[in-house]
């Protein structure tokens, strides 16, 4: 379990998570916004996003640690003592956020598109 601890340290999980789920919340809002399910502003839906952050980070840390030990489970310690050393690289680190980064362009783009959806949906329009 220690190990864990450390891979999330090193990969900067908790940070990204938490980034990620916000990002995706906000370009939900926006596409409901903009799709005309909700009347707000920027700051209106930037407000009602951070508001959660607190909520976001506790769950994220919950959720994490579930996730990896069920994930890494099969590993071997000195598997992912390799895999925690990695990540310790300025490569790794580079991995790890180009994963992040990529993952999130993709998550926003899905989120906006859901928002716009759903707005449409409670607006009574045909999707």
């Amino acid at each position: 379990m220690v190990l864990l601890q450390d891979l999330v340290i090193a990969n900067d999980l908790i940070e990204y998570n938490v980034k990620g789920a916000l990002n995706a919340n906000f370009a939900f809002y926006k596409g409901m916004s903009e799709g005309g399910g909700l009347e707000l502003t920027d700051i209106d839906v930037v407000n009602e996003v951070w508001a959660r952050e607190t909520a976001i980070r506790t769950d994220t840390k919950t959720w994490i640690n579930a996730y990896l030990a069920m994930a890494y489970q099969p590993l071997a310690d000195t598997d992912l003592a390799e895999y925690l050393a990695l990540s310790k690289t300025s490569a790794g680190q580079a991995l790890n956020s180009a994963l992040f980064e990529g993952f999130d362009r993709v998550n926003v783009q899905v989120s906006f598109d859901h928002g716009r959806a759903a707005a449409r949906f409670v607006s009574g329009t045909d999707l």
